[in-house]
């Protein structure tokens, strides 16, 4: 039986690849081997691969023996960590626990004695992920932010005709859809230019029969977050 770590060839890649965990942590990518008859290579690669995530692994381990839970929450919540339920915990854990030896016991002590009606959404929610975020934070597993690089691709006038004629006529594409709700809502998108969230946000309340404007709660923030960004459009006769 092949070890876990061992390299398998991938066929739409076209290379061998590795899958595996060490500590919890995962380790998939690629390797520099496009030859499916090269295997040895891979081997050793993938060996010395599994090696190195092992080493780091535990050097990482050895720099938090000494680290108490109570200062791992801090360096957490000093990074931007969420610390909403943290306050409760390093209360009840006091300062001379280690991050490490927060184990399940530890936790199902801390659910007995914090949270003994408390329901199991509301342990996950305030003791249990609270902790694996500073334990995982602590080993160095820790969420880097990844820059959005989406782009927003606008329809061209024949494409949003096509999809016009399309919703208009849905037998065609196996569609149930005899009141053609589908093509009321895609010809209020185009005409208006809201999207799909802020379509579905909309209120009969916000509706002016007077001025035959409509108005939009949108979807982004401007300034404060608790402001929301609201839009009137007049819907034409």
């Amino acid at each position: 039986m092949a070890a876990t770590w061992h390299p398998v060839w991938d066929q739409k890649s076209n290379s061998w690849v590795v899958d595996f965990r060490v500590r919890g942590e995962r380790i998939r990518r690629r390797l520099s081997v496009r030859d499916r008859s090269l295997k040895d290579v891979a081997i050793s690669l993938a060996r010395d691969l599994h090696e190195e995530a092992w080493a780091n692994a535990l050097r990482v381990r050895e720099r938090n023996q000494d680290v108490t839970f109570e200062v791992a929450a801090e360096k957490y919540i000093s990074a931007g960590g969420e610390k909403r339920f943290l306050a409760k915990i390093t209360q009840y854990l006091g300062p001379k626990v280690l991050v490490q030896d927060v184990d399940a016991a530890v936790m199902a002590r801390a659910t007995k004695d914090l949270y003994p009606s408390a329901k199991r959404d509301t342990i996950r929610r305030q003791l249990t992920v609270p902790i694996r975020a500073v334990q995982n934070f602590a080993s160095g597993k820790r969420r880097e932010s990844v820059p959005d690089t989406r782009r927003t691709r606008w329809l061209t006038p024949e494409e949003a005709e096509r999809l016009l004629i399309a919703a208009a006529n849905p037998q065609t594409s196996d569609l149930r859809d005899p009141d053609r709700q589908t093509l009321r809502k895609i010809a209020f998108m185009l005409g208006t230019g809201a999207g799909p969230g802020e379509t579905m946000a909309l209120n009969a309340d916000g509706w002016n029969p007077n001025t035959r404007e409509w108005w939009l709660p949108g979807t982004k923030t401007v300034f404060r977050p608790e402001i929301p960004l609201c839009v009137f459009f007049k819907v034409a006769s």
